[in-house]
Parts: C-alpha cells; structure tokens; sequence
C-alpha cells in the first residue's frame, strides 16, 4: 500500500449511528479501547450483533492484526456457551474488523452495585467456575487466553438465568506454535494487575498463568481493589505498573491471591 493509500485510510472517519457497514446498520459504540473500537450494530432480520474494528494506530501494525487472525481463530476452533460466537470479519474504509455474538455491555469490572473488594463470594465464584469451564476447553486445545481480568468477563442475563462470557483472544496463545498465525505475538503479555509471575517475566505462558489470573481477579473483586499485588489502579500508568510487578516478581515478594490453585501456593 502507498503513502498516499495509507493516508487516505487513517483519514477516513468511524462509523456512527445509523450508518451501513457491509449488511450490518451501526446502532451504537459499546467500548473505545487502545486497541479495538466496538459497537453494536442489527442484522437486517434484526439481531443485535457486536462489530469490532480496530484502532487506526494499529491498522499497519502486523502484530495487531495478528491479534485480530489469532482471535477469529480461538472463536472457530473452541465452540462452547462461555465464548461469544464468531459470526465473520470484514473491511470498511480500509479498517479491519470481527464480527461476534453481541452478549452485553456489562462486564465484572463495573457490575452495578458492587465495588472492587466488596463482591459477593457466590456470585464470584459462579462467575469464576464459568470461565474455568471454558479455560477447560481452551487448554484442551492447547490454548492459553493470557488476559482474565474482570474487564474481559461479560454478565448477560439476570439471577437465575445470568450467563458469564470470557471475550478478548487477540492475547491468546496456541501452546508451540512458532509460525503462522498468532507467532508474532510477544511473550510479555496481559494486563500488569492481573499477570502471571511467569508473564510479567517474559516467559511462555501455561495453563497454570491462566489460572493465577483467575485467582487474582477473585482477589481483586472479593479481597482487595489493589490484587494481589498490592498497587492502586488509580495511581500508577500501565509502564510504571509493570516495572513495579517485576521487581515484586525478582525478589520473591508477590502476595500469591489467596485462592491460586498453583501447586504449593
């Protein structure tokens, strides 16, 4: 693609409400993250589904649209009631996005009226034997999701009839693979709150870093806002953060969450 190519696409605007994307009518922008732009869009028989684009600072990056391959193909390759479902992928104006299952807004994260370190212990830990059911099926595909915080945990539904859904692979990793799709992506990882000692090291990820995250963020939602590691999400910006964890990590001085299923910890 030329310069004047490039230009002409970083220079095309967003979709907004009411405008067609291919066959899907934009109802709405649902997230505005670093990397993903997502809003809800109908069908034309009128289901809602959620439109993923991603941030015109990635567009040319060759590990972010890696991400993208690598999450389109977690969603074909594990079918299963805690995964949104994968429904295609398109380009409009030369930006790149998925189309999933639209499940809902809410996530663990800001789940109204609890607050961080306050949670409910039951209702955490239906949320949390869900996304252990579905890491269940990743790792028997040889894939670890790397990024369970309670951000990527989706709440549809009400009481009884709640359904929880693990989203975000594009930090996903197929166990060995060192070509192809997903290889470009790096080793470091995640969200720094939440990551793996292993992670925050720049090793391979396992199983096993899935499962630390999953008990940092029941720390985080029933123990302390802070997690496991003791930092205020308020204060300290994502660089400084993960400086901060990694010298934790080498000294040894990590607060394992208190309900880690690493073995002896």
């Amino acid at each position: 693609m030329t310069p004047a190519e490039k230009y002409k696409v970083l220079t095309q605007r967003y979709p907004v409400s009411g405008d067609l994307v291919d066959e899907y009518v934009i109802d709405k922008i649902i997230s505005s993250g670093a990397s993903l732009r997502v809003y809800r869009a109908t069908t034309p028989d009128g289901t809602f589904v959620a439109l993923k684009f991603l941030q015109k600072d990635y567009i040319f990056n060759d590990n972010a649209l890696d991400q993208v391959d690598m999450e389109e193909e977690v969603l074909r390759t594990v079918i299963h009631p805690g995964l949104p479902k994968h429904l295609g992928r398109g380009m409009h104006r030369g930006i790149p996005y998925l189309v999933q299952e639209y499940i809902s807004h809410r996530s663990l994260e800001r789940f109204a009226p609890f607050s961080a370190g306050y949670y409910p212990t039951l209702f955490v830990a239906r949320a949390m034997y869900a996304v252990c059911d579905v890491l269940s099926a990743l790792h028997e595909r040889g894939i670890t999701q790397r990024d369970i915080k309670p951000n990527n945990v989706l709440v549809a539904g009400h009481h009884g009839a709640r359904r929880f859904v693990l989203i975000d692979f594009g930090s996903a990793q197929f166990v060995g693979r060192t070509r192809g799709k997903g290889a470009r992506i790096g080793t470091l990882a995640g969200t720094p709150m939440f990551m793996a000692p292993e992670i925050a090291r720049q090793e391979c990820a396992t199983a096993e870093s899935d499962i630390f995250n999953v008990g940092a963020t029941i720390h985080q939602l029933c123990i302390d806002r802070e997690g496991p590691y003791g930092v205020n999400p308020d204060t300290l910006a994502t660089p400084e953060m993960l400086d901060y964890i990694l010298g934790l990590v080498r000294c040894g001085k990590v607060r394992p969450p208190r309900f880690s299923v690493y073995p002896n910890g």
